[in-house]
């Protein structure tokens, strides 16, 4: 499958980066000054089609860790399923900033379900605002197994012996 680059240049929100929230403290040389908080390169998120398919939803809170531009280190704090903490590190593993660029940072990926279940998975609504938050809205999706509903799928006898 083709990853989908997506090149973005958002300012960060300045009161949501740099922050220390009860995590490792922040010196201020590693604090993300707000001209130069900008996401250079991200890969576009996705919503994990085993979590569209269960119904899963929730809010993945993530502390990040920048050196030298790139992602370094990510920790989830466990409130989300194991499944969403994945993507989200997954993807936030993907963002580049300036060469220059060391932080630590916290991000929350929201994972929303909204809408009549699909048979197929149709692209998610997708909002970046970046550094601080990515929202992911999705219709949930059907079982797509044949075992699932028997009834519903036309056997053919087996041969005789």
């Amino acid at each position: 499958m083709k990853t989908t680059i997506l090149t973005l240049t958002l300012i960060a929100l300045a009161g949501l980066v740099g922050q220390d929230r009860g995590h490792e403290a922040v010196s201020q040389s590693d604090t993300i000054e707000k001209e130069q908080a900008i996401v250079e390169r991200a890969e576009v998120p996705h919503y994990p089609f085993l979590a569209r398919a269960a119904g899963l939803t929730g809010t993945v809170h993530l502390r990040v860790q920048v050196k030298d531009g790139a992602v370094a280190d990510t920790v989830a704090d466990g409130s989300a399923h194991p499944i969403l903490e994945s993507a989200a590190s997954k993807n936030v593993r993907t963002w580049r900033f300036g060469a220059s660029i060391n932080n630590v940072f916290d991000v929350q990926y929201v994972y929303e379900l909204e809408g009549d279940a699909v048979s197929f998975p149709q692209n998610p609504r997708i909002e970046m605002q970046l550094p601080a938050l990515v929202r992911i809205t999705a219709r949930p999706t059907k079982a797509s197994c044949q075992d699932c509903e028997p009834s519903s799928v036309p056997r053919t006898p087996s041969p005789p012996k």
